[in-house]
């Protein structure tokens, strides 16, 4: 129940969790354990970053084509797509680059695996929105494979560091 006392003396006043203690009240507190549990689910971060993928894309596109394009029915149509395709490779993107690490984590250079993932996101964007008649085109899609990129790039040396994604063939 430290924590509780210490929630008065924070910034922060948060009814579950305490940030200035970094200690957990009662009810995230786990009996004889000094570990520290993450208080956001896998789950709950998955919808977090679907609902900020879809809702930073839909913005960006909105933003990019308006400037090209007076067509109301357009504009909308354009950053729907773009924010539903953005959500929907959120959940697929990470998924693609897992399976790629792993068939190429005993090559000479893995971190390449980024390449077959960005690959399919990049020309995926591009067809959709080009199917959709996406006024500026390029505007919309560059952010999406720019932010893919790196953020693949940070990815794929995360998961090169976890022993379930290296070699350990006898070469």
């Amino acid at each position: 129940m430290k924590c509780k006392a210490n929630v008065r003396k924070c910034k922060n006043k948060l009814k579950y969790f305490c940030l200035c203690s970094g200690l957990y009240p009662s009810r995230f507190h786990m009996q004889g354990s000094t570990e520290i549990r993450n208080v956001m689910t896998a789950k709950t971060q998955t919808i977090l970053s679907v609902l900020i993928s879809f809702t930073f894309y839909f913005a960006w596109t909105w933003y990019a084509n308006s400037r090209v394009s007076d067509d109301l029915m357009l504009l909308l149509r354009s950053a729907i797509v773009q924010g539903t395709y953005s959500a929907f490779m959120t959940l697929t993107f990470t998924t693609l680059l897992s399976c790629s690490i792993n068939k190429m984590k005993c090559h000479d250079h893995p971190y390449i695996a980024i390449i077959p993932p960005l690959l399919i996101q990049s020309t995926t964007v591009y067809f959709i929105n080009f199917l959709n008649q996406t006024p500026n085109l390029l505007l919309t899609i560059i952010p999406s494979i720019f932010f893919t990129a790196i953020f693949g790039i940070f990815f794929t040396f995360t998961l090169l560091k976890k022993p379930e994604f290296q070699c350990h063939s006898a070469s």
